[in-house]
């Protein structure tokens, strides 16, 4: 789950927790304290404030960390600078959010420990205990296999609790600082904020390299850290060695209002009306609802989409029996349709496929059109599109996930050769690489293309492969 999202479904069982602190200390404090054992020593109201959101904030974020967290991970322990590989790579706003509000989770920490306990007036000792806080969750989650054990938290929480810190200096050098008649110390303030100045300047720098570059990147692009001696590569075919360049096409794009403006449309086409009320925005995905309820599910790179129609094949539309009920058996998959009936059919849905797709008949009525970089006219198809035919004529469900792309340029690319002694040099991504030891043999080689992070289409030779006896794809960047 994002964290943003975490935090939005923890923070009201956190203002729960904030009354009830609130209560069990004034219960405490007020009444048995104060009352029954006739207690003599008095607390302020701002103590008393503190403790409470103090007490809340680590309810919650104890929650946060260790609840609700997927499992699976028990004994992994993710190496420093992993998480921001991945983010770099994929370039993901959900990994960048969850990277600063890796930081902003513990600002609060860095601000109330100094802020209620006097001791903590040091920015070595407030930084101490955030890193030991977030240490001991870390190896909790690492022993318990709660969520993932990363370094990169460990990093980003400490970070977050030395601006916490700084951000302390700041307020109390400009409000309390009278109050307690001492000095203003401007330089101590002043080096308190090098960490907020520092992060955002690293942010800003990394963000300022990307929007620089003229293709986006490729989670491929990304190296592996194996160790020495730990790969072994064989391969049986002849690779060619001359350097050439290859074509980038950039795929098409629609912004959130041309998305919707697409899915009215769409499902006006269909004597349907789209539900506005029911429209979902996300970072590259936006999510329609019709009047009648059925889903259309659009990714703005590409336009690949997903259609479910729940009104006429699971419910029956509108035809209904002498009863008034919904006749529900109307309709059954068509399991031995025609390509140029199902052609005709998608084109009622807006889909005209290249005669270039393969089709193929599957199971229980769903059909398969797959177009592998298919290069026409200085386009690019590629992908698959999978549907359901029905009896009476419509579509249960499409999933077009066919990406069509236009010529974009050409770039110097590195040749089968090089790609090959990449491989050998174990300069590639593996996901979840664990083993000691990597087998590698190669059984194919083929050129293909892959999105990058800003929505063009790169080349790649993909490797065909089995890795210690099991199949896998490598893939290696062309480019240069």
């Amino acid at each position: 789950m994002e964290l943003m999202e975490m935090v939005r479904s923890y923070l009201p069982l956190g203002i729960v927790a904030v009354i009830v602190f609130a209560g069990m200390i004034g219960i405490g404090y007020g009444l048995i304290y104060r009352k029954v054992l006739k207690g003599s020593r008095q607390i302020g109201i701002g103590k008393l404030i503190w403790l409470v959101l103090f007490c809340g904030y680590l309810f919650v974020v104890c929650s946060l960390t260790l609840l609700d967290r997927g499992g699976g991970y028990k004994g992994r322990f993710y190496p420093l600078f992993a998480s921001y590989k991945e983010a770099w790579y994929e370039f993901s706003m959900q990994d960048w959010r969850n990277l600063i509000l890796n930081i902003i989770l513990f600002v609060p920490f860095g601000f109330l420990l100094p802020a209620g306990i006097k001791w903590m007036q040091h920015f070595y000792r407030t930084t101490l205990c955030g890193l030991i806080f977030t240490l001991a969750i870390e190896l909790t989650q690492f022993a318990a296999g709660r969520g993932v054990a990363e370094w990169d938290d460990v990093l980003n929480n400490t970070l977050g609790a030395m601006i916490g810190y700084g951000l302390f200096c700041l307020f109390y050098a400009v409000f309390l600082r009278k109050k307690q008649q001492e000095k203003l110390r401007v330089g101590v303030v002043l080096c308190c904020q090098i960490p907020l100045l520092l992060t955002c300047l690293a942010y800003a720098l990394i963000f300022g390299i990307y929007a620089g570059k003229d293709l986006g990147n490729l989670r491929s692009g990304e190296n592996t850290a194996f160790r020495k001696g730990s790969i072994q590569v064989s391969s049986d075919l002849s690779y060619e060695s001359s350097v050439k360049e290859l074509a980038v096409y950039e795929l098409q794009k629609r912004d959130q209002q041309e998305c919707e403006e697409y899915a009215a449309q769409f499902f006006e086409n269909l004597g349907d009306e789209l539900d506005k009320d029911e429209t979902i925005f996300y970072d590259t995905t936006d999510v329609f609802l019709s009047k009648k309820g059925n889903h259309f599910w659009m990714d703005v790179e590409g336009l690949t989409w997903d259609y479910t129609d729940f009104d006429s094949v699971f419910w029956g539309g509108d035809e209904e029996e002498d009863d008034g009920e919904a006749d529900n058996d109307t309709a059954s998959p068509v399991t031995d349709a025609k390509e140029a009936d199902i052609r005709a059919c998608l084109k009622e849905y807006q889909v005209t496929l290249p005669k270039e797709a393969v089709f193929e008949k599957r199971e229980e009525g769903n059909y398969k059109f797959t177009v592998s970089n298919l290069i026409k006219d200085d386009r690019i198809y590629d992908g698959e599109l999978d549907c359901t035919y029905y009896s009476n004529g419509k579509m249960e469900s499409i999933y077009n996930q066919i990406r069509t792309g236009t010529y974009y340029g050409s770039y110097p690319a590195i040749s089968e050769q090089e790609a090959y002694e990449r491989l050998c040099a174990g300069r590639f991504y593996l996901w979840n690489a664990s083993a000691d030891f990597y087998e590698i043999t190669v059984d194919q080689v083929t050129l293909c293309y892959q999105k990058d992070s800003k929505g063009f289409y790169q080349p790649v030779y993909d490797f065909t492969v089995k890795v210690n006896g099991e199949e896998d794809v490598i893939e290696i960047p062309a480019l240069k």
